[in-house]
């Protein structure tokens, strides 16, 4: 073998690619957005298994962002303060794309980009921010669940959660030829991986030639971005409803206006088996909103035991209720999510949902005219301390 002779590997494709020899990401398209500094950056670097970010080059803080815009809509400041989230190198750039748009749309936006007043990377990188700002904004959730679980946010892709378990005994009383109790803790442990979602925006060259009244690309994100909330919350259901239950009886029964199962007594026994693991509190509760409403007018519940529907009160949708009749300190969330006939007593240490970093890119092909936008979320979600969980079911 000849080994003074030149040689080049094939290129190394990502999934994408693979699709259409002729797929290429636009040069300094590529945004990471961080869940912890809630900055959205450029700057990756690629390992055996994809990429990673490097979180070099910041261009915009979506949280500073976002809190300006509600204050400049809201009326309560006439523009925004400073530079709005975006860092001072991105500013002026970000003002000129943000002002054409506003101006002609669309249009003027792409005239901006090919008059030379701004060079194609910061073009790029401000259109994308743009894009990932409008997913990266809270929405107003359909769901609760996101709310009643612990919530941490990783930069990175994987990490590890360590539980400690075991003691250090002490006597509480010794005698003088006593030889003193030992122990000795350690901890566990667990793999947290976060698994990839994601979703691809595609227009093909016609659509984006013509000239819309409306931002139709702006609305196909908005509604992706609450798509995307809503498998969040999926997710967090789903451990819910693979828990194993403690069958009980039906709280709808009634006998001469009063019910004939006592709801409250149900309800003690389930959250005494948190109560007594002494690893948590029996603090929340998730269900089904038609098994909140079988406790309300379960007649044990009211004062007095006065009637099958007395003091009861309806709302409808998911939400959070505080007012829990015979317990206090308790927060009951309510989510369509959760399968119907079951409710679970639990303390929200023992549940995690991590949001990783997230990830957006622009591409074009240039074999169809293609355009689109590439966003991927990192996040996972573990129950971590089983002994803090309990359920009942059957009580519809």
């Amino acid at each position: 073998m000849d080994n003074s002779k030149l040689r080049t590997l094939p290129p190394k494709l990502t999934n994408m690619e693979s699709l259409s020899e002729t797929y290429k990401e636009k040069k300094d398209s590529v945004l990471w957005i961080d869940p912890r500094s809630k900055n959205i950056c450029r700057g990756e670097e690629e390992l055996s298994v994809g990429y990673q970010p490097t979180w070099e080059e910041p261009i915009v803080n979506f949280e500073e962002f976002g809190t300006q815009k509600a204050l400049v809509e809201s009326g309560k400041q006439s523009d925004v303060k400073g530079t709005g989230g975006w860092s001072k190198a991105m500013y002026p750039k970000a003002m000129e794309v943000i002002s054409a748009w506003k101006n002609g749309g669309k249009r003027e936006v792409n005239k901006l980009a090919e008059s030379g007043m701004l060079t194609g990377a910061d073009f790029a990188a401000v259109k994308s921010a743009l894009v990932a700002l409008k997913t990266t904004t809270t929405p107003l959730r359909n769901h609760i669940l996101l709310n009643m679980v612990t919530r941490m946010q990783s930069d990175r892709l994987d990490l590890k959660i360590d539980d400690f378990t075991g003691y250090d005994a002490i006597n509480e009383e010794m005698g003088v030829w006593t030889i003193p109790l030992s122990g000795k803790g350690g901890f566990t442990s667990q793999t947290f991986s976060q698994k990839k979602y994601g979703w691809h925006l595609q227009w093909s060259e016609d659509f984006t030639m013509q000239v819309y009244d409306v931002d139709v690309m702006s609305y196909h994100v908005n509604a992706l971005k609450n798509q995307m909330d809503t498998v969040m919350n999926k997710k967090v259901a789903a451990l819910f409803n693979a828990l194993s239950a403690t069958v009980q009886a039906s709280w709808t029964g009634f006998s001469g206006g009063l019910s004939t199962r006592n709801a409250k007594l149900d309800f003690r026994a389930i959250a005494a088996v948190v109560e007594n693991s002494l690893r948590g509190s029996p603090r929340y509760i998730v269900s089904n909103r038609a098994v909140y409403d079988a406790y309300q007018t379960n007649t044990t519940v009211q004062p007095g035991g006065l009637g099958a529907l007395a003091s009861v009160r309806y709302t409808f949708g998911n939400g959070i209720k505080e007012d829990i009749g015979g317990f206090s300190n308790m927060r009951w969330g309510l989510d369509d999510l959760i399968t119907t006939d079951r409710y679970t007593i639990y303390d929200p240490i023992g549940i995690v949902f991590v949001d990783g970093p997230q990830r957006t890119a622009q591409y074009e092909d240039s074999r169809t005219g293609i355009r689109g936008t590439i966003f991927k979320r990192w996040f996972g979600q573990k129950i971590i301390d089983t002994t803090v969980f309990n359920t009942g079911s059957t009580i519809l």
